[in-house]
């Protein structure tokens, strides 16, 4: 989980540290149905966005269960400025989804060394 975490935290923050931001507006989603014990519906958000005069697409690479997007909603777009066709969607949610991983990962690598050296039963 924190390897994860870190990654992902590490990637983002790489990628929109050099991205030119423009903003976008939610224009739907895609549902992902997920089957198994927890039956689930996965929502992926799409928006445009205009970038060198060009109304552009770009489907976001996470996935949420906890609510639908809300169509409309304006949101900020990452351009890779070496390579326009590649876009990301920000989000601080995204941000405080790595923030957790990296800190159960911790206190999971800490408790297992406790474990691990008799300090806990």
């Amino acid at each position: 989980m924190f390897a994860l975490g870190a990654w992902g935290f590490w990637s983002d923050r790489k990628f929109f540290k050099n991205a030119i931001i423009v903003p976008g507006t939610i224009t739907g989603y895609r549902e992902n149905f997920r089957g198994g014990d927890s039956d689930c519906t996965m929502y992926t958000k799409i928006a445009t966005f205009e970038f060198d005069g060009q109304k552009r697409e770009v489907v976001d690479m996470r996935h949420s269960s906890s609510y639908k997007p809300t169509i409309g909603s304006p949101c900020q777009i990452g351009v890779n400025p070496n390579d326009i066709n590649e876009a990301r969607i920000y989000s601080k949610t995204n941000l405080l989804f790595y923030w957790i991983f990296i800190l159960v990962g911790l206190l999971m690598i800490v408790l297992g060394i406790a474990v691990f050296m008799g300090e806990l039963p």
